[in-house]
C-alpha cells in the first residue's frame, strides 16, 4: 500500500475545524454505461454524517485516508487499498470518526452495463449485486489497482489539453475491477462488521 501513497499525489488536504467538509469529484473518463472519477472528501470528526444513496453500482479504490462506511448491510472501516462497494439504490452513510479526509478512484456502472459485463465474465456469484460493503486489500487485485492509481496520478498531473489516458484503458480496468470485486465480495463466509476496537487499532 505504500506504493499507492508514493504514486498518487497530492494526498488529501484537510480543512480547519471551522470549515465544513466537502466532496470534490473530478471525472477522469466515461463511456456508455460507465464512468470513473477522482473523489476527494475533506470531512473529518467534526462533520455530522448524513444519508446518501448509490444511483449506480459502484466500486471505489481507497487510495488515501480512512473512513467508516455504513448501510443496512453492516458497517466497515475503509482503509487504503481496500475497495468500497455499492449497489444501485442502496442507502448509506460515511463518517470520519478518527481521521480527516480521504481520497478514492471511483468507478460507476449503470445497471444494464453492469449486468452485461457480469454475465459475459461468467462470474460465480449470487447475481449482479455485492453481498459485502468492502473487499480488503487483495493480492489478486493488486496489479490492477496499481494500474488505476498510476493512470489517475498521470491524469491529475497533466495540464488541461495534454494527452490523457484513453477511455479504453479506463474501461478495461473498470471491467476487471468490477468482476474481480464481485467474485471476491461474494465468497463465503460473508463479511464481519468492524468493531470500534479494531477501528481504533487501524486508525
Amino acid at each position: 500500500m505504500a506504493k499507492i501513497a508514493v504514486e498518487f499525489e497530492p494526498t488529501p488536504g484537510s480543512c480547519s475545524n471551522n470549515e465544513p467538509g466537502r466532496l470534490v469529484r473530478r471525472v477522469l473518463a466515461s463511456g456508455e454505461g460507465w464512468s470513473v472519477a477522482d473523489v476527494l472528501c475533506t470531512a473529518g470528526p467534526h462533520d455530522r454524517p448524513f444519508e446518501e444513496w448509490h444511483a449506480c453500482a459502484c466500486v471505489a479504490i481507497v487510495i488515501a485516508g480512512s473512513f467508516q462506511y455504513q448501510s443496512s448491510a453492516g458497517r466497515e472501516l475503509m482503509t487504503p487499498g481496500s475497495l468500497f462497494l455499492g449497489n444501485a439504490t442502496q442507502h448509506f452513510e460515511c463518517s470520519h470518526e478518527h481521521e480527516t479526509s480521504d481520497r478514492c478512484i471511483s468507478f460507476s456502472y449503470q445497471a444494464p452495463y453492469f449486468e452485461a459485463l457480469v454475465a459475459e465474465a461468467a462470474v460465480r456469484s449470487r447475481g449482479p449485486r455485492f453481498q459485502r460493503l468492502r473487499v480488503p486489500p487483495a493480492r489478486e487485485l493488486s496489479a490492477l489497482i496499481a494500474r488505476a492509481v498510476a493512470l489517475a496520478a498521470n491524469a491529475t498531473k497533466r495540464p488541461c489539453g495534454e494527452h490523457r489516458p484513453a477511455n479504453s484503458d479506463w474501461e478495461g480496468i473498470g471491467v476487471e475491477l468490477a468482476t474481480g470485486a464481485l467474485s471476491l465480495a461474494n465468497r463465503s463466509p460473508l463479511n464481519q462488521e468492524s468493531s470500534p476496537a479494531a477501528e481504533a487499532r487501524v486508525t
